[in-house]
C-alpha cells in the first residue's frame, strides 16, 4: 500500500509539472469588463510594504467559496492568530458572484484587503494595472513546491499569486438520484455527449429529478472545442475555434433543454447564478453537474450525501484529446498597496507551507502544491478528499496540456458564452446567430482578435 501511494504521489508530482505553464502571460476570463482604475498609492503616506515594527498588526483576508471553504480558513486564521499573539487577521467573504464587484470597487478606493484569493482568470487584469506585490521578494518559502507550480502563479513581469491548489473540471453524479430515477451509473471511460443526454433524458422523464443541471460555461465549450483539437484562445492572442465550431456546443444546449434532460430556461438562469449550497446538485435536485474537482467535499456537505467523481463525457469515447488538463484551482494574492506585505506573506507561509495549517486545510481549495504538505496531510483527509487526491492522480494518462491562456481582453468569455447560451435556451437566437455573435463580441474584446 505504501508503495502503490508512492507511485501515486510520483505521478501526481510529474502531472504537476505537465501542468505548468498555466499562468505565463495569462488574463483574466471573467472579471467585470466595466471594473475600474484600482488606486496604486497606499492611504495616508505609507509605503508599499512598509512594516509597523514593534505594533500589533491587521491584517485583511478576502475569499471567495462555500461555508465550508469559510468554516476552515477561519480555524486556519485562529490557529495563526494564537501562535503569533501580535497578529490578528480579519476575515472578508463573498460567494463568486459578488467577489469580483467588491474586489474591483475596494481596489478603485484605495482599499484592498492585504490578502486576497486570486483567480486564473483575474491574474494577468490586477497584475498588469499594478495591484499585486511580487511574491518573490517576500518570505514565502516555495523550496518544496514543484517549480512548475511555483511558475503558474507568474506572469511576465513577476510571481504575483501563489498556488493554493491544483484540480481539474469533471463531471460530479448523485448516485442516490440516479437510483431513485431507475437508472444506472454510466461508465465515465467511454461514455459520450449523446449518452450524457439520454441519461439526462430518462432520469428527468422518471419525476424525481432533473437529468442535469445547466452546463452553460466558458469551461464546458472549452471542453467542447478542445475535444475537437481547437480552442478557444491561441498562443498568440487569437480565437481558436470558428463560429461554426461554437453554434455545434449551443446546438448541444439546445437538445439537453428541449428533450427536458435539462431544466426549463428561468430554472437554468437562476441555477447559473446560484451559490453551490443553493444550486440544484448542492440540493440534490438534479443528477448530474460539472465542477471542479476540489468542490466535491463542498457538494457533498451541501447536498449530505456521497458523490461519485467522474470524468466529464467525450466527443471521442474516451479517446484522446480529453478535454481534462489539471488547472491551478485558485491562488492567494498580496496587495501592492498593504502596508504589512510582509506580515501577510508570512501568514499565506503558514496557510501553505505549514503541517499545523495542514490537517485544517486539507484540500478544500485543491490538491496541496507543497509535497512535505500533502505527505503530511494524507493521513488527515476526509474520505472525499482523498478520492480528490487519488483522482487527480488516476487521471495522469487521459490529461491533455491545458489550453492557451486567456488573452488580455479575455476576461469576457465566461459572461458571453452564458448570456449568449441563455439566448439560445430561451429560443431568443438560434445557435448559429448566437455563435456568430459571440465570435464577433470575443474577436472585439481580445487583444489581436
Amino acid at each position: 500500500m505504501k508503495a502503490e501511494k508512492s507511485r501515486r504521489r510520483l505521478r501526481l508530482a510529474t502531472a504537476l509539472v505537465l501542468g505548468a505553464g498555466l499562468v505565463v502571460a495569462g488574463c483574466a476570463q471573467d472579471a467585470p469588463s466595466d471594473e475600474p482604475e484600482p488606486d496604486s498609492g497606499a492611504e495616508d503616506g505609507a509605503t508599499d510594504g512598509e512594516e509597523t515594527s514593534g505594533e500589533d498588526v491587521e491584517l485583511r483576508m478576502y475569499w471567495w467559496g462555500s461555508d465550508l471553504r469559510h468554516r476552515i480558513t477561519e480555524e486556519a486564521i485562529q490557529a495563526y492568530e494564537a501562535e503569533n499573539p501580535g497578529v490578528t487577521v480579519q476575515a472578508e467573504y463573498a460567494d463568486w458572484s459578488a467577489y469580483w464587484d467588491r474586489l474591483a470597487t475596494m481596489t478603485a478606493g484605495g482599499d484592498m484587503p492585504d490578502i486576497i484569493q486570486m483567480d486564473l482568470q483575474f491574474l494577468s487584469e490586477y497584475a498588469a494595472r499594478g495591484s499585486l506585490a511580487d511574491l518573490e521578494n517576500l518570505p514565502i518559502d516555495f523550496s518544496e513546491w514543484d517549480e512548475g507550480t511555483v511558475d503558474n502563479g507568474r506572469t511576465p513581469d513577476g510571481l504575483f499569486a501563489a498556488v493554493a491548489g491544483i484540480n481539474a473540471q469533471v463531471a460530479l453524479l448523485n448516485p442516490a438520484v440516479f437510483e431513485e430515477a431507475g437508472v444506472d451509473l454510466p461508465d465515465d471511460t467511454t461514455w459520450t455527449w449523446d449518452d450524457y443526454l439520454e441519461i439526462g433524458r430518462q432520469i428527468s422523464d422518471s419525476g424525481v429529478g432533473y437529468g442535469t443541471s445547466p452546463i452553460i460555461s466558458d469551461h464546458g465549450a472549452e471542453a467542447w472545442l478542445n475535444q475537437r483539437g481547437l480552442s478557444l484562445f491561441t498562443d498568440d492572442g487569437g480565437l481558436g475555434f470558428e463560429a461554426a465550431d461554437l453554434a455545434e456546443y449551443y446546438a448541444y444546449i439546445e437538445e439537453l433543454t428541449e428533450s427536458g434532460a435539462a431544466p426549463d430556461p428561468a430554472t437554468q438562469a437562476d441555477d447559473i447564478s446560484a451559490p453551490l449550497d443553493q444550486s440544484l446538485f448542492g440540493t440534490g435536485q438534479s443528477a448530474m453537474s460539472f465542477w471542479w474537482s476540489n468542490q466535491l467535499a463542498a457538494v457533498e456537505d451541501a447536498s449530505g450525501t456521497d458523490i461519485e467523481i467522474a470524468l466529464r463525457p467525450s466527443s471521442n469515447a474516451g479517446d484522446s484529446p480529453s478535454g481534462t488538463y489539471y488547472k491551478a484551482s485558485m491562488f492567494f494574492s498580496i496587495a501592492e498597496t498593504s502596508p504589512h506585505q510582509e506580515e501577510a506573506a508570512a501568514f499565506l507561509d503558514f496557510m501553505l507551507n505549514s503541517e499545523e495549517a495542514a490537517p485544517i486545510v486539507l484540500a478544500e481549495r485543491g490538491i496541496a502544491p507543497n509535497l512535505t504538505v500533502r505527505e503530511a496531510m494524507l493521513d488527515d483527509l476526509t474520505e472525499a478528499n482523498v478520492r480528490v487526491s487519488e483522482y487527480i492522480d488516476d487521471i495522469a494518462d487521459v490529461v491533455d496540456s491545458p489550453p492557451p491562456i486567456p488573452p488580455e481582453g479575455g476576461s469576457v468569455a465566461q459572461e458571453l458564452i452564458q448570456r449568449i447560451g441563455l439566448e439560445v435556451v430561451f429560443g431568443q437566437s438560434t445557435p448559429e446567430q448566437a455563435a456568430e455573435s459571440a465570435y464577433a463580441e470575443l474577436s472585439d474584446s481580445v487583444v489581436g482578435g
